[in-house]
Parts: structure tokens; sequence; C-alpha cells
């Protein structure tokens, strides 16, 4: 089966066209990317793709509404029946309001998230963070500290007690 996927793999990346090689077999050790990575860390003020471009209708002054309090507010919470638009309109916000933020937007989607520490977990991927222990807690509070940004967790509901503990 491994030796399957990587064949799919190495198709859909091209791999061995015009003598570029993605994928290299190591005999006695197994599969290798061998192909020059590009680490491309987000500047201060990016927006995530998440955020970009939202498309919204009739939610015009609910956008107002949340842009002229969030300055004054380190919290602010968008509720409502599902499927009425409250991640459409996070969005709205979050690509108006985050140019204005020195460190720029994270957008966290908990929707797979369960569980006490799941919620710290998914923040500390969201913010890039790479931890080894088992509490996320710390490390996502330590680097939260002294940042200016607008963090959005989209489907917070599902954890709500461990985000409201962190």
């Amino acid at each position: 089966n491994l030796r399957a996927q990587i064949f799919a793999l190495r198709r859909i990346l091209g791999d061995g066209e015009g003598g570029q090689s993605f994928i290299q077999n190591v005999p006695g050790r197994g599969y290798r990317f061998v192909c020059p990575v590009e680490n491309r860390t987000p500047t201060a003020k990016a927006v995530p793709a998440e955020v970009r471009h939202p498309q919204i209708l009739g939610r015009e002054d609910t956008v107002a509404s949340i842009l002229a309090r969030l300055p004054q507010r380190r919290l602010l919470t968008i509720v409502g029946p599902g499927g009425i638009g409250k991640t459409t309109v996070a969005r709205a916000v979050a690509a108006a309001f985050g140019p204005t933020c020195t460190d720029g937007v994270r957008w966290v989607d908990l929707s797979a998230s369960s569980g006490d520490q799941s919620a710290a977990e998914a923040i500390a991927v969201a913010l890039g963070l790479i931890n080894f222990t088992s509490d996320h807690s710390p490390a996502v509070l330590s680097w939260l500290k002294d940042k200016r940004l607008l963090l959005v967790m989209d489907s917070c509901d599902r954890v709500v007690s461990s985000v409201a503990a962190l």
C-alpha cells in the first residue's frame, strides 16, 4: 500500500518530469522528500486565506457594529443558531480589522476539537507553535502575552469550557 501511495504522490507532484525529483527512495531507510523547501513566515500584517474577500450580503450592519466594539473589547462573541452566517460575519470583521493589528489575524478552526486540551492544541497549531508536551496552554499563553493580533476561534461552542479556562 505504501508503494502505491508513493506512486500516486509522485504522479500528482510530477516527480521525474523535466529531471526534477521530489521523492527519493533511500535503500535501508525508506522514502525521503528531496525537493527544496522555502520557509514562508507570514508577515506581521498577513491576513489568512480564511478571512480574505468574504462575500457578505445583508450583514453589513452587524459587521459595522462588531467593528465599532472591537477596539474597546478584548473578547467578543458572535452567537446564534447554526447556518445564519456567524463565520461569514467573523471573516468580514477579520478582513476589515486585521490590518489594524500589529501582529495580524490568526484563524483557529475548532470544529474538529473536543476534550479539555484540544482547544489549546488547535490554537497552538494555528499559531505555528511546536510543543512536545501534553499541555499546550503555557506555550499558547506565553506566545500571545505580548502580541497585538486578532485571534478568531471558529466553532468555539464545541470546546467552550476548554477555551474559557485558557
